[in-house]
């Protein structure tokens, strides 16, 4: 289980990449920080996880961000309470493949 709690995400310029775009998998390589460059979400991109939760996040982005705060694909088991996002222009969470806490 990953719990992240009472984080504050602050981004002072709009990110650069597509938005729909296709992250790599990668999976030989070692895991580097810049290894996949811009990635589609402005805040957490989650991927081939389980038990996740975001607790009392806050997602604060410049008005020009064009990526949703949450991107996650393949997640088994995602928990979000109090996950707040400042934006406005894009839908603040995108979910592929996954399963809510509590859904069935």
């Amino acid at each position: 289980r990953l719990h992240f709690t009472k984080n504050d995400v602050e981004e002072k310029k709009p990110g650069t990449s597509n938005p729909t775009a296709e992250v790599p998998e990668l999976e030989k390589d070692y895991p580097n920080g810049n290894m996949f460059g811009h990635l589609p979400s402005s805040g957490f991109f989650i991927r081939h996880a389980r038990n996740i939760t975001l607790d009392n996040v806050n997602l604060d982005f410049t008005p020009q961000e064009n990526r949703p705060a949450l991107v996650t694909d393949d997640v088994q088991g995602l928990e979000m309470i109090r996950l707040r996002t400042s934006l406005t222009k894009v839908d603040a969470i995108q979910t592929k493949n996954t399963t809510l806490v509590g859904e069935k």
